[in-house]
């Protein structure tokens, strides 16, 4: 019995249930991408290889036994879509396997795959029961082309747990999107393959990268849309708030910045007067010890007026007794002169002329002289 269930805008679901069997059960074909087909009574075309879960020792064979071909000349990125050899394997499980693995996505898959055995001891533990539990064998890249898609189909939720779609209910697949290490995860790294599909992975890209490499963004989902709207709103509301507590604080810091300065300048005013008190007080001091010291300085003056006069008076004494030792010396040194100087005799070189003259001159110089005194002297001057 068929049900076909059809979701125009995200996916296209067939679900086929069984009636008789105890427990029921389903078989679905879900196409969330539209461009897979449903072939009734139908078989593996050519051109799928081995499937990597049911029939995984064929797979690994396949593989190793045709690596010359030229499907593995290419990355390993994209080997791994090739549905000849890795049939099953698409975008997000390539990313988880090789993102587990530690391996580069741009390495040559020939060299990837050329250093793995043809025999997987991971398998052959898991097979056999006589293998120690203590034993641990990590699985290679095909063992894990094994592993990764059966954790998928064993996944909780509705049908197997599957779906990239952003815009699916988080609560049906909750568990996928928790699985998911590498896929569309936040700090992980993308690149445009050459076939134009996204590339998820971690550390560096590999030696065969695109040379017009490109990487893309995410998409947001309506639902993430809108929690974004409502995220900016909220985010909007808090900052508003903080930015009426920034301002309030700042009215804060503001008035008592008005207020630590009025208080250094009450401060400043206090300080000046006390200083100016101490100057006061200080000035007080200094002027009574002036006072007190000035009779002792007038007196102190007075006695060295006194020394001063002493000292020159015995100064002068000093320089006359001084002076006459010198003048006593000098008369003890010269020799003694005669009192009385000799007379040299006087030649008389004048005659009666000059003499007659020199009395005429004499008389015309005398004024008011009387007649009888003239005559007298006239007469003197005749005899003579």
């Amino acid at each position: 019995m068929g049900q076909p269930m059809t979701r125009p805008l995200t996916c296209l679901q067939f679900k086929f249930y069984t009636i008789e069997e105890d427990p029921p059960m389903v078989l679905s074909f879900v196409d969330y991408r539209r461009f897979g087909r449903w072939e009734v009574d139908g078989t593996w075309g050519s051109d799928r290889g081995p499937d990597p879960m049911w029939e995984y020792p064929s797979f690994r064979e396949n593989i190793l036994t045709n690596l010359k071909s030229a499907a593995f000349n290419k990355p390993i990125c994209e080997a791994m879509l090739n549905q000849k050899f890795f049939n099953g394997i698409g975008n997000y499980l390539r990313a988880e396997i090789l993102y587990r693995c530690g391996i580069a996505p741009f390495d040559e898959a020939r060299e990837v795959l050329s250093e793995i055995k043809p025999f997987s001891k991971w398998y052959e533990s898991t097979l056999s029961s006589k293998a120690p539990s203590s034993v641990k064998c990590e699985p290679d890249i095909l063992d894990l082309c094994h592993i990764v898609p059966k954790e998928v189909i064993n996944l909780e939720g509705k049908g197997k747990g599957y779906n990239v779609d952003l815009d699916a209910d988080e609560d049906d697949y909750k568990a996928f999107k928790e699985w998911l290490q590498c896929y569309y995860q936040d700090g992980m790294n993308n690149m445009v393959d050459h076939n134009g599909r996204t590339m998820w992975f971690s550390g560096k890209p590999g030696k065969m990268v695109p040379k017009d490499a490109a990487s893309r963004g995410k998409k947001q989902s309506k639902k993430n849309k809108k929690d974004v709207a409502e995220e900016d709103v909220t985010n909007l509301e808090h900052k508003n708030k903080r930015v009426k507590k920034e301002v309030k604080d700042e009215i804060k810091e503001e008035d008592m910045k008005q207020v630590k300065q009025e208080l250094k300048e009450h401060v400043k005013k206090q300080v000046k007067k006390e200083v100016k008190r101490e100057i006061k007080k200080e000035a007080k001091k200094g002027i009574k010890q002036e006072v007190k010291e000035q009779p002792k300085q007038r007196s102190a003056k007075k006695n060295s007026k006194k020394d001063k006069n002493i000292k020159e008076e015995n100064a002068v004494k000093t320089s006359i007794t001084l002076s006459n030792k010198l003048a006593q010396k000098v008369k003890c040194s010269t020799p003694k002169q005669a009192n009385v100087k000799e007379k040299k005799p006087v030649k008389n070189t004048r005659t009666p002329r000059d003499r007659v003259s020199k009395k005429m001159k004499e008389i015309n110089a005398v004024h008011h002289e009387s007649p009888v005194r003239r005559s007298k002297r006239i007469g003197s001057v005749v005899e003579n």
